[in-house]
């Protein structure tokens, strides 16, 4: 019962965010719309806002995967470097 209404509270959390997101962007595309230069502006300044952080986001995760890439490829050479060891002794 107790994971059932754990799963349920979770549901709602997550259709109350996707309500909240979808209102967020109703909002800021009518404020884009609008007649008002100042409303407009704030609208476009917004999605500026958030393409800003996924690019900002992007190059992290670039940057950590190629940490991740260089890490992998300094392990096979320390292997390599171990076994050529071996093979030579």
């Amino acid at each position: 019962m107790l994971q059932l209404l754990h799963f349920t509270l979770l549901h709602l959390k997550a259709l109350k965010l996707c309500t909240i997101h979808e209102l967020v962007i109703q909002i800021s595309l009518e404020a884009m719309k609008s007649s008002v230069d100042e409303v407009a502006l704030q609208g476009i300044e917004f999605w500026s806002t958030v393409c800003d952080e996924e690019v900002d986001l992007a190059i992290e995760a670039a940057e950590v995967c190629h940490q991740f890439h260089s890490l992998q490829m300094l392990k096979s050479i320390l292997l390599l470097k171990k076994l050529t060891a071996k093979t030579c002794n």
